[in-house]
């Protein structure tokens, strides 16, 4: 069994949480397996600077607090991904409130040298919806951002982002990772630029934009 490598042994939940997550690192391995299982590479690729010998001590160590597991995909696949558990997947909602905290009191502008990942872009969209718009919809939404497929799956109203292609999207949009992150900060999504492509249910196009935040109709 792993020792935990320190402790604030404080008789609190928050100390207790840190406890299990305030290992550099360890929380952004949750934000990237929140859209979806990744393989060591994959992972190791995301988080540049973080190196192998890092990236297995801490995968180890969440795996032995319950946070993710190790599982081997079927044929043709057969390879080996980290996937977080219920665990894992509950700590969705403090990580959104923590990003919301982020973008507020940040001044949100790229700095040299940041490292970015466009299916992170699909939390963005998640967090920025306005829930009283979606009420009770159920459908996906899929975007190409940079190459790169992502969709948000509405259920009951509620958003969650995956990263890959979606089943049946009622509607698709594609663009760049610089120009939906412009976007999301200025509530404005021109689809009349070159740089953006729609397709699927476009007559639906305004109100999604009206969903997530991308039209200042929303503001």
């Amino acid at each position: 069994m792993l020792a935990m490598a320190r402790r604030y042994a404080q008789l609190c939940p928050v100390a207790r949480s840190l406890d299990l997550l305030g290992a550099r690192w360890t929380l952004l391995i949750v934000r990237d397996l929140l859209l979806g299982p990744l393989r060591f590479s994959d992972l190791l690729e995301r988080l540049p600077g973080m190196g192998r010998n890092l990236l297995t001590s801490r995968l180890a160590e969440m795996q032995e607090h319950g946070l993710l597991e190790r599982k081997k995909l079927p044929a043709p696949a057969s390879s080996w991904v980290y996937e977080l558990t219920e665990a894992g997947h509950e700590l969705a909602e403090p990580l959104a409130a923590l990003a919301r905290w982020g973008m507020k009191h940040s001044d949100g502008q790229p700095q040299e040298g940041d490292h970015l990942e466009p299916d992170l872009l699909a939390m963005g969209l998640a967090m920025a919806a306005n829930l009283e718009r979606a009420a009770s919809l159920h459908e996906e939404h899929a975007f190409c951002i940079s190459g790169a497929d992502f969709h948000v799956a509405w259920r009951d109203g509620r958003p969650r982002p995956h990263r890959g292609l979606a089943h049946s999207p009622r509607i698709r949009i594609e663009t760049s990772a610089a120009r939906l992150g412009r976007a999301l900060r200025a509530h404005d999504l021109s689809t009349a630029s070159t740089e953006i492509h729609v397709s699927g249910d476009t007559s639906a196009l305004g109100e999604i934009l009206q969903l997530y935040g991308l039209s200042r109709a929303n503001t």
